[in-house]
């Protein structure tokens, strides 16, 4: 284990039988010294498995702290070589530099690249998903995620940016977007420019670029549908946000839609109701702003139970879409919240997604 420039934070070796990138997540551990950690590790190939792991710490301060994995549960499960896809980093060049910015506060980000390696298809010729993650300010990891197996089994190229907010890059980076008020505008830049960096290497169809994404996933979906209407052939949206302002009254976060557009909650909060000037910012930043200039077919899928994002941010897409006549469905899920993750909604927004994709960009 080694010590990176952080102090509170280590490098650790891989155990045994793990092969390329992996994540680890830390379940259990025993409180003494020289204890013991339970920990499930995956990755992009590999659903979560759990290990077991022995601390063993050195006998001074400049001793390195060891981890030694047992041979129970199940070390060796990553060692499959049968893999249909290939996960790889993917570096993106960033269009705005942050001048004043320590450039030790400043890190270049990133995006996760999954190609099918089975597939029959020229890379040129293969469709894209463009998977931005919410929050915003969470991360894509290299850990497990079964949407990207399911969608490279079915031919699909997969790019997941961590776009400009994430974490993993610093507090001066998540400042960029949640302080600087550039939420729908920086994040969404940072998203297309991965897919304009997977384009470009010639490894998708540019003519086949889709975007699937839910909560800010949605938002950042919506916003690439209406900031490049001649690049996204369809979007699925997952519990999406589509209006701050009408969002902020209702939702169990209404700090959230404060800090986004860098204003601040506890002052907007004494005077009762979001001041006008708060309200057209949280409007302006918001894709319903820019709904007319949509000509991507969207399937809108609603959790009836989230809290988090209101129903009615779905229904506000769906509707205003349809006015224009775009091509526009929705699916509600009666008994789902926010995570849309119960076995059978799971499974259902895969395949409502896969179909509506292979529709729209006339795959088979």
């Amino acid at each position: 284990m080694a010590p990176t420039k952080y102090p509170d934070v280590s490098v650790i070796d891989a155990p045994d039988g793990t092969r390329g990138e992996w994540s680890l997540q830390l379940l259990a551990a025993t409180p003494d010294r020289g204890g013991q950690i339970v920990v499930a590790v995956s990755n992009a190939a590999t659903p979560p498995v759990l290990m077991l792991g022995q601390v063993q710490h050195g006998s001074d301060a400049e001793a390195p702290t060891t981890i030694s994995w047992s041979d129970h549960f199940h070390k060796g499960a990553f060692d499959s070589t049968d893999t249909a896809w290939n996960a790889r980093m993917l570096p993106v060049r960033t269009t705005e530099v942050a001048p004043t910015l320590p450039p030790d506060d400043w890190a270049p980000w990133s995006a996760l690249l999954h190609e099918p390696t089975d597939s029959v298809i020229e890379p040129s010729s293969r469709p894209l998903i463009v998977f931005p993650h919410g929050g915003p300010h969470s991360m894509t990891s290299t850990a497990y995620t079964p949407y990207i197996p399911a969608f490279t089994a079915l031919g699909f190229v997969v790019v997941c940016p961590n776009y400009v907010g994430s974490t993993g890059f610093g507090d001066a980076n998540i400042h960029l977007l949640a302080s600087s008020g550039r939420v729908g505008t920086n994040d969404v830049r940072d998203v297309h420019a991965a897919a304009e960096t997977v384009i470009a290497a010639g490894l998708c169809d540019a003519d086949k670029v889709v975007a699937f994404g839910g909560s800010h996933g949605g938002f950042l979906s919506a916003h690439l549908s209406a900031q490049f209407p001649s690049t996204y052939k369809a979007t699925v949206i997952r519990n999406p946000v589509i209006c701050m302002a009408t969002m902020v009254g209702s939702t169990d976060i209404p700090d959230w839609c404060y800090t986004e557009i860098g204003a601040e909650f506890d002052t907007c909060a004494r005077q009762g109701n979001p001041p006008a000037d708060i309200l057209e910012r949280m409007r302006q930043a918001s894709p319903l702003s820019l709904a007319s200039n949509v000509r991507a077919p969207s399937l809108v899928l609603i959790g009836a139970k989230d809290k988090r994002v209101p129903v009615n941010q779905g229904w506000m897409w769906h509707n205003a879409l349809r006015a224009q006549g775009v091509d526009t469905k929705v699916r509600v899920y009666p008994e789902d919240d926010h995570r849309l993750c119960g076995v059978e909604c799971a499974g259902d927004v895969f395949v409502s997604a896969a179909v509506w994709f292979h529709r729209n960009l006339h795959t088979s």
